[in-house]
């Protein structure tokens, strides 16, 4: 009994370690890149390892049991539970366990993938423990290095083909305002998330989006942030309002847009005819409609001021001319 259970210590040491250094080693790349890590990455690849050999195994039985002509019932039933556990673990993940870094000198980079070769080379850490312990101070000390030199820019223009994105950044919350450039992207889903989202975590560190405010939208434009909601951890999204006739597509795009925002937890908000206040540091300020095919869409603009505290007193103090 003894020797089985330091048989699983010492496997579960050798991977966690293996772990630790292929995450330490590639940090560089996944920081250029904007990818965040998850805390979940250890115990996921212990968990995918006999998952895909098992997916892999019936996959290759159910092929050739169809090829020769036997019954696959079974197979068939199998694979399909194991392909919804999978799909069940991923859907289970939530994105609090995301760790972004910013963008730092590339001398941060050196020393981190030179203490990590130094550690694994080390004469004196010949145990995977105390090997193990020592990559994971030069990990807490490089995140360290990182939040201390990294100071993200109030306000910063995403580079878009058409139109503007404008990113604000108070108090370690993201806000992403939209001037016409999500309308004119041809594939709007692929840029938020291997564009706008990097970009974020580049510049910011942090991993998801507090406030979504778009001044104008398509069914495409719907469509898209229905499928980005969970992917970017969007936790407010702002659209214009409309008045008469939407079209059939339009409001289905709508819909899918409010049924994703539900499973997600995202708070959906349709901006009207009446000055609107996001968070604590920016207000919506309509400036009427604008016809645009069987409906009008509301136009506006938005201020940061202050204090949201002074705002909301002003707002209680005087009565709202279409009251």
């Amino acid at each position: 009994m003894k020797k089985l259970y330091a048989s699983v210590v010492s496997f579960f040491t050798r991977f966690l370690y293996l772990q630790l250094f292929l995450t330490l080693i590639s940090l560089p790349v996944l920081i250029a890149w904007g990818i965040p890590i998850s805390l979940l990455t250890f115990a996921g690849n212990l968990l995918f390892s006999p998952i895909l050999t098992l997916f892999l195994l019936l996959s290759s039985l159910l092929f050739f049991c169809t090829l020769l002509h036997l019954p696959t019932g079974i197979l068939a039933w199998s694979l399909d539970r194991i392909t919804h556990l999978w799909l069940w673990i991923m859907k289970s993940m939530p994105g609090s366990w995301y760790i972004g870094f910013a963008q730092v000198p590339w001398w941060m980079f050196v020393f981190l993938v030179v203490a990590v070769l130094a550690i694994v080379h080390s004469k004196y850490l010949i145990k995977p423990v105390h090997a193990m312990s020592a990559l994971l101070a030069v990990a807490i000390l490089f995140y360290g290095m990182t939040c201390l030199y990294h100071t993200p820019e109030q306000r910063t223009i995403i580079p878009s083909p058409k139109g503007i994105v404008t990113m604000h950044v108070h108090n370690n919350e993201i806000c992403i305002v939209e001037e016409g450039a999500f309308s004119s992207q041809t594939s709007l889903a692929a840029w938020l998330e291997y564009t706008l989202l990097p970009t974020v975590i580049k510049k910011t560190g942090i991993c998801h989006v507090e406030y979504c405010i778009i001044t104008s939208h398509t069914q495409r434009t719907l469509q898209a942030l229905a499928d980005s909601i969970g992917r970017l951890g969007i936790k407010h999204v702002y659209i214009p309002a409309w008045k008469g006739i939407i079209p059939p597509r339009h409001y289905y795009a709508y819909k899918t847009l409010q049924k994703s925002a539900q499973e997600h937890q995202c708070a959906l908000h349709i901006i009207g005819e009446r000055e609107l206040l996001v968070g604590d540091h920016y207000r919506i300020i309509p400036t009427g409609y604008r016809k645009k095919q069987e409906y009008e869409l509301a136009t506006f603009t938005m201020e940061s001021f202050a204090s949201g505290v002074a705002f909301q007193e002003e707002q209680a103090a005087v009565p709202h001319p279409l009251q």
